[in-house]
């Protein structure tokens, strides 16, 4: 049922302006009656900022939506064949999860990625002392840069100049998927962040509000 789902071309086809502005409009309505829900029923808010098995949860999931995507006629049309093969999915799904479980932005500080480098870790230091937490490393363009260019920089070009190691002789495809891979897993982790730093400041608003009449109805 699902693959049939997903290969029906009505369903991913093109929206025009007022059909996606409209499907804005209808989940931003109903956040919204959610957030209200929980202002008034909860008194600590349950948009906690996720901790590392959360991200970890959302950037499996997010990896399993993606390959069964890849199915779809839609990015069949819009991505080449040679990236839907067997060796370039497998790269990028690999180094999607590498980044989800060592290149996080949360790296600025004392976090579950940083102490999975072992002696490594040390690379990413100077960031936890030049960068707050949730700073430049969790920027959406900033980010990936920094942590990309880091590795490439101090792991694997002294890895390719010790070994001689002729990186010309490895596929383009191969060198996107890695990168494609890597830099998804960084971005779910920061678009998380926002929405969760979004929501829970709408909520405290609400709940704000709700105190203050309250307040001024006793």
């Amino acid at each position: 049922m699902l693959y049939l789902v997903l290969n029906d071309p009505g369903v991913l086809k093109p929206k025009n302006h007022s059909e996606i502005q409209h499907s804005l409009h209808f989940y931003v309505k109903y956040i919204n009656i959610f957030i209200i829900i929980e202002a008034v029923l909860f008194k600590k808010t349950v948009f906690s900022m996720p901790n590392g098995k959360t991200h970890t949860k959302i950037n499996v999931i997010l990896l399993f939506v993606i390959l069964l995507s890849l199915h779809t006629k839609f990015m069949q049309t819009y991505i080449p064949p040679e990236y839907l093969e067997f060796d370039a999915t497998t790269i990028f799904s690999l180094a999607l999860i590498f980044g989800t479980y060592y290149l996080s932005p949360d790296l600025d500080i004392q976090s579950e990625p940083f102490k999975r480098w072992g002696i490594l870790k040390y690379i990413w230091w100077p960031y936890q002392k030049i960068f707050k937490h949730r700073g430049k490393l969790h920027h959406p363009l900033l980010g990936p840069i920094i942590i990309i260019s880091t590795v490439g920089l101090l792991i694997i070009a002294p890895i390719v100049i010790l070994f001689n190691f002729n990186i010309t002789c490895v596929p383009t495809k191969y060198i996107i998927s890695l990168l494609t891979g890597i830099i998804i897993s960084i971005e779910a982790h920061i678009i998380a962040d926002l929405i969760w730093t979004k929501v829970k400041r709408k909520s405290n608003k609400i709940k704000k509000k709700l105190n203050n009449s309250h307040t001024t109805k006793s």
